[in-house]
């Protein structure tokens, strides 16, 4: 299957050309290809075009019309609404279930959704779709609360965050004072405005205002123990941190002398 991107955008076109009223000849579909994707192409290369689609998509195009006018005898028909062939969605299968290893990550969360629609249009592949390779994400601690973290900050919510310190720090009463005890004093709660999420080491941290305090600070995500969204509070802004050029004097997470956690 050809699959440079010019040839993918021509048969779109064609596809949406082919199933209007007017009909065209190979010297107007050039033509076409020149306004609507400003690139040149010959004529023999249409009709390879126009063959593929047939072949491929069954599209309903004559081969030799008399008048050498082209378009779909069926105009209801989409090379869009073809159905992927078996290796093509084999292929596809094997991807999505590779990108699925990574579905804790947000940019990933739509994977499981596809997949769902794919078995769901009957193009699920026949045979053995058990995934040959797995990733271990023990290692990266913390992952649980990752998409929640990732989403308020990008929808710029407060939330109520829940913390487990470990147990005998000595510098707990400083480091939490003034935030909410909670647990009978097994940890410590306060309402965070999250801005920036980094992977260290195998774990995760997010960088953000804590209310209560009245400064910026990082939390490892292995250590939180509830976190909830709140919308409709006013969120506090990031206005002078740049964490594209935060980290680079410093190996980690940590920066002092500003009391980053």
């Amino acid at each position: 299957m050809p699959t440079n991107k010019n040839a993918l955008d021509r048969y779109l076109l064609f596809d949406d050309k082919l199933r209007g009223i007017r009909r065209y000849t190979l010297k107007q579909l050039v033509q076409s290809c020149a306004d609507n994707l400003d690139i040149i192409v010959s004529e023999r290369t249409i009709s390879e075009d126009l063959k593929y689609m047939r072949e491929r998509f069954n599209a309903p195009i004559p081969k030799r019309p008399e008048d050498n006018l082209f378009g779909y005898i069926d105009r209801q028909f989409s090379i869009l609404k073809s159905p992927l062939l078996d290796d093509e969605m084999q292929k596809l299968q094997d991807v999505l279930t590779l990108l699925k290893q990574f579905e804790y990550l947000p940019q990933f969360h739509g994977i499981q959704h596809i997949m769902l629609n794919l078995a769901a249009r009957g193009n699920r592949p026949q045979g053995d779709t058990q995934p040959i390779i797995a990733f271990d994400r023990s290692i990266l601690r913390g992952i649980d609360f990752l998409s929640i973290f990732h989403e308020c900050a990008s929808k710029k919510h407060p939330m109520h965050v829940g913390y487990r310190p470990f147990s005998g720090d000595e510098n707990d009463e400083k480091r939490f004072e003034k935030t909410l005890p909670f647990e009978n004093g097994d940890g410590f709660s306060f309402h965070f405005h999250p801005y920036f999420l980094k992977e260290f080491n195998h774990r995760w941290f997010v960088f953000g205002w804590n209310e209560e305090q009245n400064r910026l600070v990082n939390y490892a995500l292995e250590r939180l123990s509830f976190v909830n969204p709140l919308p409709f509070r006013r969120f506090v802004a990031n206005e002078t941190i740049d964490f594209l050029t935060y980290f680079n004097p410093i190996i980690g997470v940590t920066k002092p002398p500003e009391g980053v956690i």
